[in-house]
């Protein structure tokens, strides 16, 4: 099955728009996003994939690729300060204050459930999403998982250990 991939912007109101350089980092308040969706009549199930920490949503896109052939969309979505959003941090030793680091915990949260709407929005998505985290993608995927208190049927969260690494990843 072939896939498309669309690097877009997604915008804290919900509006999600092409980027212009998918190189080119991303303000605090836009949410980097790659969507790959399978060619052919859907709907389709989606897959929102969390990256781990020091990686980006492009380490992931093979393994989406993978999952998109076999009919999935999916969203990868980069975390804050990492991938293509802008890193700021005054401090020369490089530690972000704890109140910052809590900032970027909890905004997390609103970045995930702000990927999930959107592409639950989509005509061609189906309503059954699969939230998939690796390493520090599994913290924010949990906490905005239980910050909903979801229980839903048509949701599920899958969490794979701490070092995980999109080298080897398959779909089977």
């Amino acid at each position: 099955m072939d896939v498309t991939t669309a690097y877009l912007e997604l915008h804290e109101d919900g509006a999600a728009t092409a980027a212009a350089d998918p190189a080119a980092p991303c303000r605090q308040d836009i949410i980097p996003l790659v969507l790959v969706r399978p060619v052919g009549p859907g709907p389709f199930p989606a897959a929102i994939v969390l990256h781990g920490g020091g990686q980006s949503d492009a380490a992931w896109l093979d393994y989406a690729m993978g999952l998109a052939a076999r009919g999935v969309i999916v969203a990868l979505p980069d975390a804050r300060q990492h991938g293509r959003w802008l890193v700021i941090n005054p401090d020369p030793e490089g530690y972000l204050p704890v109140l910052e680091v809590l900032a970027l915990l909890l905004g997390g949260v609103t970045d995930v459930r702000l990927a999930t709407d959107y592409v639950c929005g989509t005509e061609e998505c189906d309503g059954r999403v699969a939230l998939q985290g690796f390493s520090l993608g599994v913290g924010a995927g949990s906490r905005r998982r239980l910050a909903r208190g979801e229980t839903g049927t048509n949701r599920c969260l899958a969490a794979a250990d701490q070092h995980a690494s999109p080298v080897g990843a398959s779909v089977a």
